[in-house]
């Protein structure tokens, strides 16, 4: 709630099993109306588990799915997608790629959210290019909490450059 858009966020890697269920029936006793999912697996299946009628799922991603091979596991599907069916619920995959030609006003519109507060986000940054890969590690092992930032030196001159990650 803190950035005025979502009623609740539930962080799926403090809780597993029927106490990640429990945590989003706590939060939506009536059923979540929107779930936003970008993690997949059990978060998913847990989200199906409780969702309201005519309920709408987006599925942005799947992030505990990715670096699942075949040696150390299968990936991990809802077996509980006949939740869609009862409730009357739909699911869509979300690509931001789809929306490429609306990138420039969605640029215009998000900065000027931030610019005037209506929106509120978080950056890690970090520094140096030696720092590259523990900066795009942490993208994938949870470590940074907002929008992650490289800051690197261009030259001599002591001139900053950001590269900040597009999507």
């Amino acid at each position: 709630q803190e950035n005025g858009i979502v009623d609740v966020a539930i962080d799926y890697k403090t809780k597993s099993g029927k106490l990640l269920s429990r945590a989003i029936r706590k939060a939506c006793p009536d059923g979540a109306n929107v779930v936003f999912d970008n993690v997949g697996g059990e978060f998913l299946e847990a989200a199906l588990g409780n969702i309201a009628r005519g309920a709408r799922i987006v599925l942005c991603g799947a992030i505990s799915q990715y670096n699942i091979d075949g040696s150390s596991g299968s990936l991990k599907g809802p077996r509980n997608y006949m939740n869609l069916l009862v409730k009357r619920a739909s699911m869509k995959g979300f690509v931001v790629f789809d929306y490429r030609k609306e990138y420039n006003v969605a640029i215009r519109n998000l900065s000027q959210w931030i610019e005037n507060g209506e929106l509120k986000h978080k950056e890690d940054r970090v520094d140096g290019i030696d720092n590259f890969y523990l900066a795009l590690m942490s993208l994938f092992t949870g470590k940074n909490k907002g929008k992650m930032v490289l800051r690197m030196k261009e030259d001599a001159t002591n001139t900053q450059i950001l590269l900040r990650s597009k999507f």
